[in-house]
């Protein structure tokens, strides 16, 4: 499908993986280029970064906030640049946008409110965010473990944070974005891919109301 140019692809920038360098988000959009059906729409994960700034690095929420906002300016200061060497009309085709601009919608709160339902009274989701977050992160690993339950909780916003968004297609501005490439699968990834599936927590997919079904083509999940 992604060779046959079926899906139009997004890509979320995660502002903690070290793999999105310049260099490699330049490589990332020329093949992403290739292989979407018309354009690309790319995501800065800036305003959800605030909850790991907010834990590891110890500032207080509205710190973390101006920290993690301060970053997506960065990024995408950089992101621009990027594009500015790809072609005029290939330039035409790259949409970028920050996470507030499409986590801004009913669907989204609604999403959202229900996953952090299930986290507060699910003691099996609660305990498989636990476990996404401890494997998404092995170089703070020794840091979580000694974490209190308040804080762990609330890193486990990040995550929570990222479901309602990754488990379906994105529409924006009148196109529908169907595959995402990520650099590697995580237990994450496991998860939107359960949840697309009603393969884990088929009770909380079905609240979720996940639109890939109607659409008659899945969200795909890429290395």
């Amino acid at each position: 499908e992604i060779h046959g140019r079926t899906h139009n692809i997004w890509i979320a920038i995660s502002l903690g993986n070290k793999f999105f360098t310049n260099e490699n988000i330049e490589k990332f959009l020329r093949w992403a280029l290739i292989h979407t059906k018309e354009c690309i729409l790319v995501l800065i994960c800036d305003e959800i970064n605030r909850f790991n700034i907010e834990v590891f690095d110890n500032r207080s929420s509205a710190a973390s906030m101006r920290n993690a906002l301060r970053l997506g300016e960065e990024k995408l200061i950089d992101i621009i640049k990027v594009i500015s060497h790809l072609d005029k009309q290939d330039q035409k085709r790259v949409e970028v946008i920050r996470w507030k601009e499409i986590s801004n919608s009913e669907i989204f709160d609604k999403r959202l409110k229900l996953v952090r339902d299930e986290y507060e009274l699910n003691p099996k989701f609660r305990e498989a965010i636990i476990e996404i977050i401890k494997k998404g992160r092995p170089d703070k690993v020794e840091k979580i473990l000694s974490l209190s339950a308040d804080k762990l909780n609330r890193l486990a916003e990040y995550v929570l944070s990222e479901i309602p968004l990754f488990v379906d297609a994105v529409f924006y501005k009148g196109v529908l974005y169907t595959a995402i490439p990520y650099p590697g699968v995580t237990k994450l990834d496991e998860m939107f891919i359960g949840l697309q599936n009603r393969t884990m927590f088929p009770e909380l997919a079905e609240k979720l109301e996940i639109r890939n079904s109607e659409l008659e083509i899945e969200p795909t999940l890429i290395i």
